[in-house]
């Protein structure tokens, strides 16, 4: 036997020794917990009826590739088939993660983000350095070798300078470094060195990788593919050790160590296969090709596969639908009746019961909210039967404190169903209130209810898009809805405008506007409450028009139409990651969307755009923090093309106030023209031309119905 057949030999024994156990660990991961609520684990089995389609495929396809690739283990006799069919199983399963990702952002809850980030590339470069490694001391692989290191050293290289939606991992990396001369003490140095050789491990082994290429190892053995195979998973082990010796973090514990055993299977397929291939490229004529499937006809049925699985997945995954019609009936005193006062008070006995059912049995509590919700029940069927069963079956999960948060979203948008089936002028918004209390997080299901009046639909572009103009009903409880004066939700068809809210808010707008000297908020110091009183003169004087109500309706509902078209895959602009730097990514991705809306809503054409100036520069004055603030702040740097902010970060009044003068001096069509501007700076494509389409006014109630 030569040289090359034994080697061969050896690296198709591990590969397919690998198969075996990192196959069935890649399978097994579908075990882990989805996501862990409360210290409780949620399981991907549980959540079915609640994921979108794309979701359930993203979340069962480790089980899937697992299953293959045991399977081809036993049925490929050839090991550079094998190798293909491995490698497809693996990029197929990042692609239906990559598209499931993208079309749970669109619904409810978003898949974990050990599901969604972008770590494949610092994968395939750890195993692509383990690979060429092995075969680099070899003069007969050692132009295979290089192939594979280079591109080890290209993967990690797109890793690290592929922005995303935001910096580029490269640049974080560097930026945190750079801050190592201000951590407090070496406890905290060593910390962030520690992350920091962890961040930057797929691309340290890489540049050694690249050394091979010019002084290749003497010997076999390669401490460097030990290193690119193992070293990531158990760097990843101690930090967990050390997360369970300080924090005790229960059930999330298993579910990170259940992820970095699949970390780990994954380098050893990607290393094993390409260690394969590498022999093959070397001398396909020098090792042994028993009966079976050849690699060109292994490759083709693969790429098929790949292609079809990806295909279905990015049908699966597409955004849902937008700019539904609904055809408004009259409302009656029925419907106001049970969405009005039966739902307002079923869900306020719900509240009740479960801020006492962890102190007491409550009894009592649950006895009046099983009684309300059969009283509601009942109404919706006298109404309409596809009502009360969609009522019914809310009702039903209500008072089950297992109950999970997909489900209540999903139950309440089966009435919203119902309504709009029947044509009936009645929306109920669902919520969870979460608060931290000395017993954990509560987590608190409610519903909001309101009266459709308006329904208007508008051209986007190419696709159409909605908005529901509301009344609410009920009083205020939790942080109720009706103190928002629009609000939109990625999943549903369209977004809302609170038109009493905005009544509300117009009236106290009015207020700040009637003192004399007029202002825009109570200030807390001279500069401030200057700014403010120039904020005011400017506020007196967009009221005094006789439309204001309509303007300010308007501004709310470009703003409430902004967030449906940007959904949750809005590409991140920089003065949002430069502020927030440190910040979660959710908190990013909630600035960064109320930054484009703000922007977004200068844009409206029916009325004048300067009212939509106030309300930001109320929050980035009179607030210091928030989403809203650090919008608004953002806003008027973007629209202002210089900083309003000290050098210790606190908003200056005066420069503030200088921004806000300049663009209130613009024209509106001129305002509009800067907006659309800075939109298309900030975020990157063109600021999208909004239309309307149609109206539909919900009748008058009827007299004495």
């Amino acid at each position: 036997m030569s040289e090359a057949e034994l080697f061969y030999l050896l690296s198709e024994d591990r590969l397919r020794r690998r198969c075996v156990w990192a196959g069935a660990a890649i399978a097994a991961s579908v075990l882990l917990p989805y996501e862990v609520i409360d210290n409780q684990p949620q399981f991907i089995w549980q959540l079915f009826g609640e994921l979108p389609a794309s979701g359930v495929v993203a979340g069962l396809a480790p089980l899937v590739a697992g299953a293959a690739i045991i399977a081809a283990r036993h049925v490929l006799k050839r090991a550079a088939s094998l190798a293909i069919a491995v490698l497809a199983a693996l990029i197929s399963t990042a692609l239906c993660h990559k598209l499931g990702a993208d079309a749970s952002a669109w619904g409810l809850l978003p898949l974990p983000s050990s599901f969604t980030t972008r770590g494949g590339f610092a994968l395939v470069a750890l195993g692509l350095t383990a690979a060429g490694s092995s075969l680099a001391h070899r003069p007969t692989t050692r132009t295979s070798s290089r192939v594979l290191l280079v591109g080890a050293a290209v993967a990690a290289m797109t890793f690290y300078a592929w922005p995303g939606r935001g910096e580029a991992p490269g640049v974080t990396v560097l930026n945190s470094l750079a801050l190592l001369g201000d951590m407090p003490n070496l406890r905290f140095k060593v910390g962030l060195v520690t992350l920091a050789i962890v961040a930057l491990w797929p691309a340290l082994l890489a540049l050694l990788g690249l050394v091979q290429v010019v002084r290749p190892p003497a010997r076999s053995f390669s401490g460097l593919s030990m290193a690119a195979l193992m070293g990531f998973p158990l760097i990843l082990m101690m930090l967990l050790l050390s997360w369970y010796m300080r924090a005790s973090p229960g059930s999330a514990l298993f579910g990170a160590a259940g992820t970095t055993l699949e970390i780990a299977a994954v380098l050893a397929l990607v290393a094993g296969s390409a260690e394969v291939l590498g022999e093959v490229m070397a001398d396909p004529g020098d090792v042994p090709m028993p009966n079976g499937w050849a690699p060109a006809k292994a490759a083709a049925l693969s790429a098929t596969v790949l292609l079809l699985v990806a295909s279905a997945q990015w049908w699966l995954a597409r955004p849902p639908d937008k700019g539904i019609s609904w055809s408004l009936a009259a409302p009656n005193d029925a419907g106001d009746r049970l969405f009005g006062e039966l739902v307002v008070h079923w869900s306020d006995a719900r509240w009740v019961w479960r801020e006492r059912v962890r102190s007491d049995s409550s009894a009592t509590e649950l006895l009046e909210v099983k009684r309300r919700g059969k009283a509601m029940t009942d109404a919706g069927r006298a109404i309409d039967g596809q009502l009360g069963d969609a009522l019914d079956a809310l009702a039903s999960a209500a008072w089950q404190l297992n109950t999970s948060s997909r489900s209540w979203y999903r139950l309440v948008a089966e009435v919203n169903a119902a309504c709009r089936a029947a044509g009936l002028p009645y929306y109920l918004d669902p919520r969870v209130s979460i608060r931290t209390s000395k017993d954990g997080l509560r987590r608190s299901f409610l519903v909001d209810s309101y009266r459709v009046t308006r329904v208007r639909r508008w051209t986007v572009d190419d696709k159409t898009h909605a908005t529901l103009h509301v009344n609410g009903f009920g009083t205020l409880r939790g942080g109720h809805r009706l103190s928002l004066l629009g609000f939109s939700r990625d999943v549903q068809p369209f977004a809302l405008v609170v038109i009493n809210a905005n009544e509300a808010h117009l009236d106290a707008l009015r207020d700040f506007a009637s003192h004399d000297p007029p202002h825009c908020g109570q200030a807390f110091d001279r500069e401030q409450e200057q700014a403010s009183r120039r904020c005011g003169a400017v506020l007196a004087e967009l009221l005094a028009k006789d439309d204001a109500i309509e303007a300010a309706t308007a501004k709310v509902e470009r703003h409430e139409l902004q967030h449906q078209i940007d959904g949750p895959l809005l590409p991140l602009a920089k003065p949002v990651l430069r502020k927030l730097a440190g910040y979660t990514d959710e908190a990013q991705d909630r600035v960064n969307r109320e930054l484009s809306a703000y922007i977004a809503q200068l844009t409206v054409t029916s009325h004048s755009a300067k009212l939509g100036l106030v309300v930001p520069f109320r929050f980035a004055l009179l607030n210091d923090r928030g989403n809203y603030h650090h919008a608004a702040v953002l806003m008027f740097e973007a629209l202002g093309q210089r900083r309003v902010r000290t050098i210790r970060g606190v908003v200056d009044p005066v420069g503030l106030t200088d921004v806000f003068d300049e663009l209130n001096a613009l024209d509106d069509q001129a305002l509009r023209a800067q907006a659309a501007q800075t939109w298309e700076a900030l975020f990157g494509g063109t600021l999208a031309d909004v239309r309307a389409i149609d109206d539909t006014v919900a009748p008058p109630q009827p007299t004495g119905s």
